[in-house]
């Protein structure tokens, strides 16, 4: 779930430099990444947590029951001195800006 254009562009060109012959699947919900994990096999899932808003967890929830073994990049374009993400805790998101090397790492462990 990403939230422009330039999003899916930057995340493809990451994921086909890394493994050329990758798939990129991009979808509009949670609902629909719920039914790509249920359906596909998946190696990585790169969120934008302000389009998963509330429905977040339970993206996660199966994502660990249908891919457990899928890494999952959370990533927040809204970063704030007070956010939990900006304190060190990543469940809400790292910034896009770091999404180049969150998902080269993600993409070597997977």
């Amino acid at each position: 779930m990403l939230p422009t254009r330039w999003h899916r562009q930057a995340v493809q060109a990451v994921c086909r430099v890394r493994d050329p012959g990758c798939v990129v699947t991009d979808v509009p919900s949670v609902t629909d990444a719920v039914l790509v994990l249920l359906s596909e096999p998946v190696d990585v899932v790169v969120v934008d947590t302000g389009l998963a808003g509330d429905m977040l967890g339970v993206l996660q929830h199966h994502a660990r029951r249908s891919a457990p073994r899928a890494k999952m990049g959370l990533f927040s374009a809204e970063l704030h001195s007070g956010s939990p993400a900006a304190t060190g805790d990543l469940s809400q998101g790292h910034p896009w800006s770091d999404m180049e090397a969150i998902l080269d790492r993600l993409l070597q462990d997977a």
